[in-house]
């Protein structure tokens, strides 16, 4: 499933956190993946998703998200932790 089931585990956890003042965002660098479907289950305006045109590698990825997150504090969660 191409971690479509960890993450919908792993965002339901944290959407379990009532408050407003969170975001979360994933970057898929697989655009052939079905995380998309995913995210579109939760039907959350805190939950953001974006996909790269090609696989650029796990460390462009993760240089992306930085530039995607718009809060004061930051937390990072990479598919195989």
């Amino acid at each position: 499933m191409g971690g479509g089931d960890r993450l919908n585990k792993g965002i339901q956890r944290v959407l379990s956190y009532k408050g407003d003042d969170i975001e979360i965002i994933v970057s898929d660098n697989d655009k052939s993946s079905d995380l998309g479907s995913v995210i579109d289950d939760f039907c959350d305006t805190r939950v953001k998703y974006y996909t790269n045109e090609q696989n650029y590698g796990p460390f462009y990825n993760w240089i992306k998200v930085l530039t995607y997150g718009t809060g004061k504090y930051l937390m990072t969660l990479n598919d195989n932790d």
